[in-house]
């Protein structure tokens, strides 16, 4: 594309992970209050053992993020790498006029929507009623790509 510049973020895999699984554990501890709900909140509560179906959920969640970054700021693609640490290598064509401060604000919203994505599917898997939340929170952050992929510098006299 004419006039454009290409962006790359890196997000480590390892990073989903651990949010995931953190935020898993803290909807199971919050679930294990209410009446009934210790096998149910137990169930949410991603570990070590759910780490394939897991990956699989951000390999996912990845794919999801790159359309939606096609969408917000131009032709975008990711790659996940085969050396330690795994990470994501995501590519976009923006516009020339992209603000570069908006880099750091879009990784971590990139990551957050990763997360979020991954969380939505595990709690799809085990107790649906639980991944609307995740859903409506992934709504917001996109909205907030598309604001940040939208920002561009004033353009100056040279």
């Amino acid at each position: 594309m004419e006039g454009s510049k290409k962006i790359t973020i890196e997000i480590l895999q390892n990073d989903i992970m651990k949010g995931v699984k953190s935020n898993s554990y803290y909807v199971g501890e919050a679930r294990k209050d209410q009446q009934g709900m210790l096998e149910t909140a137990s169930r949410l509560q991603a570990s070590d053992d759910e780490d394939d179906i897991l990956i699989k959920f951000i390999k996912s969640a990845a794919s999801k993020l790159c359309n939606l970054l096609t969408k917000t700021m131009g032709d975008s693609s990711y790659m996940l790498t085969n050396a330690a640490p795994l990470k994501f290598i995501f590519t976009s064509n923006a516009v020339a006029n992209f603000m570069d401060s908006q880099k750091g604000a879009l990784t971590v919203l990139m990551q957050d929507y990763m997360e979020n994505t991954c969380l939505m599917d595990w709690m799809a898997t085990n107790k649906p009623d639980e991944a609307k939340w995740f859903f409506d929170k992934i709504a917001s952050i996109s909205n907030e790509i598309r604001i940040i992929s939208s920002h561009r510098s004033k353009p100056s006299l040279s």
